[in-house]
């Protein structure tokens, strides 16, 4: 498990195979299945609003991060330098964050099944999440972009194949033609607080690895 400022990272090491923390859709087990009814629900009480990343780098400085209790707080500064409008946003978020990290399977490590050179890996890429207290950033291989089903499950958190369809279609790429990406792709992906139907759109700086 790696573990970023502001936040936890969830390491999958890269095989040729896809290991069990990157489960399509259709093997999802049933603990996978209930985090995601449970981010959905989480996201049904909140706001509408998709924090933009403006508004994200104004906030970050204010956001503690306790890696033992596994909770996100907001520093005593915020309650002077910024305005009640965006202190209440930021209180929001941080919220809904604490709900939905402690869902999140943070302890896990995935095994690799077959060693990879490197050659192999920057071809394929990897496969990886690192949690935010906005949300997450994330990292899709070539080959678990083959495999996907109705969407994939990485450290408990679900991302539906809408998402991944939107992702790929901002680099000019289908979801049928995966198989020609090279080292994956990786985008910010601001889930927490957004209702579903928006979740496509709540994505943003979209890269190849």
């Amino acid at each position: 498990m790696n573990l970023i400022k502001k936040g936890v990272g969830y390491t999958v090491i890269t095989s040729m195979l896809l290991t069990s923390a990157v489960l399509p859709f259709g093997n999802a087990s049933a603990s996978e299945l209930d985090n995601q009814e449970n981010t959905v629900a989480i996201q049904q009480q909140a706001n509408h609003s998709i924090l933009s990343d403006y508004e994200i780098n104004l906030l970050d400085p204010y956001v503690n991060f306790d890696f033992a209790g596994k909770t996100f707080s907001i520093s005593s500064e915020a309650n002077t330098e910024l305005s009640p409008e965006l202190y209440n946003k930021l209180d929001n978020q941080i919220s809904l964050a604490n709900a939905q990290i402690q869902q999140l399977d943070l302890n896990s490590q995935a095994q690799a099944q077959i060693p990879q050179a490197m050659a192999a890996a920057y071809v394929n890429g990897k496969t990886d999440i690192d949690f935010h207290w906005w949300g997450a950033t994330v990292y899709l291989s070539r080959n678990t972009l083959i495999g996907l089903g109705g969407g994939i499950a990485i450290g408990g958190l679900w991302i539906p194949e809408p998402v991944v369809s939107k992702v790929l279609g901002s680099l000019g790429i289908a979801l049928g033609t995966a198989a020609s990406i090279t080292g994956g792709v990786k985008f910010d992906y601001k889930y927490i607080g957004v209702i579903p139907a928006m979740l496509p759109f709540a994505i943003s700086n979209v890269s190849f690895q």
